[in-house]
């Protein structure tokens, strides 16, 4: 049986980080995972939320453009970033990003890649395809290689590696909150769900330790809200659900019309 890449290895353990019910309520869930090798990724006490995502997933897409009140609500609290999934097949999109990041064209970039492989579906997937793409939004084509094969790039690269394994992600889009908490479609069921785990846990690390005493065991384990989700990460997909596999992921998406690809996608090691 072929294995699974590194990074992905990680899955069994993501179904071992799934937070178990509150104490108030049997039917309540966490809609987070506490990460296992925790580390704290701010300066200056901000709390740090790094959005990891990949190109080909429209979910990651639209969670960006949702995130952007919770950027402008926690203003000076938190700080957001950006971190690009490293499997073997996503590399190369890695290495655009930190490329064009380098160039000083990241947003005009980063914005027409996605709209390109999330809207119109094109299979930018190989060097070639990333420089021709690069040439066509009007980026220098040598310039972008060079970068692209930089020193600078490839230790980005190996870092966001070695934090796709660290953070245990299993699935994108993901948000990883001051490097100690996981939340995901999986986890959380939507996107909205999403960023109200997000919120209450940049609140509770940013809250004075006066209060997070009296909150007792929300210091350590924020207890959200009961979980909405018609299908959650250890149930299967609902009946009438369509898997397709794309760039070494299975992707299952609702069999309703109307469903939103937001609440329904998930990302799984294909086999």
């Amino acid at each position: 049986m072929r294995r699974s890449p590194l990074p992905f290895r990680v899955l069994a353990l993501f179904f071992a980080l799934t937070a178990a019910p509150t104490a108030s309520s049997e039917d309540q869930r966490q809609r987070y995972a506490t990460l296992s090798d925790p580390q704290t990724m701010g300066a200056d006490n901000a709390v740090e939320v790094i959005q990891v995502f990949w190109y080909g997933c429209p979910s990651c897409g639209q969670l960006e453009d949702q995130l952007k009140p919770l950027i402008d609500e926690t203003h000076g609290q938190a700080s957001f970033r950006r971190m690009p999934a490293v499997a073997p097949r996503w590399e190369p999109h890695a290495r655009a990003y930190y490329a064009a990041e380098s160039l000083g064209a990241l947003e005009p970039f980063h914005q027409a890649l996605a709209r390109a492989m999330q809207d119109e579906h094109r299979p930018i997937m190989t060097e070639t395809d990333l420089i021709n793409f690069a040439r066509e939004i009007g980026i220098n084509a040598d310039a972008f290689r060079a970068a692209y094969h930089s020193p600078e790039v490839e230790h980005q690269v190996q870092q966001a590696i070695a934090l796709t394994e660290r953070f245990e992600i299993a699935s994108v889009p993901a948000l990883i909150i001051n490097g100690r908490y996981r939340t995901d479609l999986q986890l959380a069921g939507t996107q909205e769900a999403m960023i109200e785990v997000s919120r209450a846990l940049i609140e509770d690390a940013t809250a004075p330790q006066s209060r997070r005493g009296r909150r007792g065991q929300r210091q350590s384990s924020p207890v959200m809200p009961h979980d909405p989700r018609p299908w959650t990460h250890d149930r299967p997909p609902p009946s009438g659900a369509q898997t397709r596999v794309s760039a070494g992921l299975r992707l299952t998406t609702s069999g309703s019309s109307t469903a939103s690809l937001s609440d329904n996608w998930r990302e799984t090691d294909a086999t």
